[in-house]
């Protein structure tokens, strides 16, 4: 950068509209061509000299679509920093109110994602299009929802905003806002006629899966009161009780269940209910949730296995003592012909295995799967000697 660059740079920045008067002859006679004073302009709108911003775009000293390292143009900064008077000079001088930034974003996007209500009215009033996707497929109202912005979101849905715009994964508005647990958001959208139940192109989910899965209580409520299916079931067959139990949210389990009716037994793609799920996570606090809203201990998956068997095998010691407690089949075989003790045992968890044993009634160390083989077989075939060593001595005592 020449010491004339320089000084025309840092004159803009602050303002110093005389200074800029006289830089800018210098500028020319030197032959610098317009990228210098299209960087002075980006600075004069960063800095608010909206004065200088109006005597670069009328002198023709500087290009408004010259766009910086990561594609932004002196619109779009202004959209960033909410520069109302020095979008306007941008959009009278003939600013290209669709140029894109290296995320596909035009200034309207940003304008509405940094809260600016006033950038955004002005774009709009001159044009702007208000369902401009980025390149995640993303409108304006997607990222409004995202981040929370009640007054921006109804804003864009005065504008005309489309509501149920899909992003390249297809969410919709709805499906951000409950992601991130925005409750007015989601209010206002549903208030105006959005799809409660719109499903995602990924995955199938709709917003409650997404709420549910983050336990998100108070959206889940808020959804479900406004008509959501709590038994719709995504590309997996999974409800939101499964993601809720897959995720520990017992919370969210006990509303599902006591005021709105959810089919705990439903199974997904697997053939899993929301039981086999907390069980084989891990997730006990979630799993007595279940067995206390009357959910079948003795589920069996597509495997035939059922949910001690899945607890088993995860090493889960405090869900399989729970279950136990409940009165689980310690003895139940799935469609391999093993046992509770084998899947314990070819995991090689001590705890459980031991705790198995101890139960007694069931887990039989001399069984054989439909292989022939008996959970000491699998425990040494794994490498656990522990395990082995204790099948063992209680085998040698039937």
């Amino acid at each position: 950068m020449s010491h004339i660059d320089r000084e025309l740079y840092e004159a803009c920045k602050d303002g110093d509209v005389n200074e800029v008067s006289r830089l800018l002859p210098l500028l020319s006679a030197g032959g610098a061509d317009v990228v210098v004073g299209s960087q002075a302009l980006r600075g004069a709108v960063i800095f608010g000299r909206d004065d200088v911003v109006g005597l670069l775009l009328e002198a023709g000293a500087a290009n408004p679509e010259a766009k910086d390292a990561v594609g932004w143009t002196a619109l779009h900064l202004a959209a960033i920093n909410g520069k109302t008077a020095a979008a306007r000079l941008l959009v009278e001088a003939g600013a290209d109110l669709e140029a894109r930034d290296g995320r596909g974003q035009t200034a309207f996007h940003l304008a509405v994602a940094n809260g600016w209500d006033d950038v955004a009215r002005l774009l709009a009033r001159d044009g702007a299009d208000v369902d401009a996707r980025d390149d995640v497929g993303e409108t304006a109202l997607h990222l409004a929802a995202a981040g929370g912005g009640t007054g921006m979101v109804r804003l864009l849905l005065g504008m005309g905003a489309t509501m149920d715009e899909q992003d390249r994964e297809g969410q919709t508005a709805i499906h951000l806002a409950a992601r991130k647990g925005r409750r007015e958001v989601i209010k206002s959208l549903l208030d105006r006629g959005a799809d409660v139940n719109a499903r995602s192109h990924r995955n199938g989910e709709a917003a409650i899966h997404l709420a549910a899965a983050s336990g998100k209580l108070e959206i889940v409520g808020l959804l479900a009161e406004m008509g959501a299916d709590v038994d719709a079931q995504t590309d997996r067959a999974e409800t939101a009780a499964h993601l809720a139990a897959r995720n520990g949210h017992a919370g969210t389990i006990r509303l599902l269940k006591e005021k709105w009716g959810a089919n705990l037994e439903a199974k997904d793609c697997q053939g899993a209910t929301a039981a086999h799920l907390a069980a084989a996570g891990g997730k006990a606090e979630a799993l007595g949730m279940l067995l206390e809203s009357g959910a079948n201990r003795e589920a069996r998956n597509c495997k035939g296995q059922t949910v001690l068997h899945g607890a088993a095998a995860s090493g889960c010691a405090d869900v399989v003592r729970m279950l136990l407690e409940s009165g689980a089949n310690a003895g139940a075989r799935d469609d391999a012909g093993e046992t509770v003790l084998h899947g314990a045992a070819a995991s090689g968890c001590a705890d459980v295995v031991r705790m198995l044993l101890e139960a007694g009634a069931g887990a039989n160390p001399a069984a054989r799967d439909g292989k022939g083989q008996t959970p000491a077989d699998l425990a040494l075939t794994r490498g656990f000697g522990e395990a082995a060593r204790m099948i063992k001595e209680v085998r040698e005592r039937f």
